[in-house]
């Protein structure tokens, strides 16, 4: 299956893998307004997780029918995937 996110050639090629969680930040139009890597993920793999939650688009939190800012953790994980055929193992 196909990621919704490019995966970095650079940390294909390098077989680089991992889990990144990105703090976000939230505007009243549904913007990502700002993001903060939390705890320790490859720079390759941090900064694609980055660009790719900055072209999101949210669906605005409301609070008493008014839309508000609000900030929450999105998990990206990259995952290199095993070929369709592996070779048998001996």
């Amino acid at each position: 299956m196909p990621y919704p996110y490019p995966y970095p050639s650079e940390a294909k090629r390098a077989g680089i893998e991992g889990r990144v969680m990105v703090g976000i930040e939230v505007d009243e139009r549904g913007n990502v307004a700002s993001t903060t890597i939390i705890g320790e993920s490859p720079k390759v793999l941090a900064d694609a997780a980055v660009a790719t939650l900055k072209q999101w688009k949210f669906r605005p939190h409301t609070y008493r029918g008014v839309p508000v800012k609000a900030r929450f953790r999105q998990p990206i994980t990259f995952k290199l995937t095993p070929p369709d055929d592996p070779a048998p193992s001996q």
